[in-house]
């Protein structure tokens, strides 16, 4: 029980790190986390990767039911589809759970969401692998 909680602390929070990257260290693809100074970055980072730990970890466990017959129809993409569909359901309910703070998310066009989609699918299967 111990190894699994300290596998899925690991796991997220090499996300948190990953996302934190993307945001500051490539602009280009259009993804920001913005806080506007009223709360510390720590505590806007602890915000955005405890949202983004329950829609990964609980969201996706119960969409990858739907994965064989979605890659069957998508030509095995299912797995980038649903990791645009929990960016979309992580950036909505980033924004929808604070708007009161001050802390949000900016992403950009189409094609910067896919790139962003596709680089964390490629941050999932190292998680997955290591662990």
């Amino acid at each position: 029980m111990l190894s699994l909680l300290k596998k899925l602390i690991i796991g997220s929070l090499l996300y948190g790190i990953i996302l934190y990257a993307l945001s500051t260290y490539i602009p280009e693809l259009g993804f920001a986390i913005v806080n506007n100074g009223q709360y510390s970055v720590i505590l806007m980072l602890l915000l955005v990767w405890l949202i983004f730990f329950l829609v990964n970890r609980i969201i996706k466990r119960v969409i990858m039911v739907f994965k064989l017959p979605l890659n069957i129809l998508t030509l095995w993409f299912g797995s980038l589809i649903i990791n645009v569909l929990m960016l979309y359901i992580f950036i909505m309910s980033i924004n929808y759970l604070t708007q009161s703070t001050g802390i949000s998310i900016q992403v950009g066009n189409m094609i910067q969401i896919v790139l962003l989609a596709l680089i964390l699918s490629i941050v999932d299967y190292v998680v997955q692998t290591i662990q």
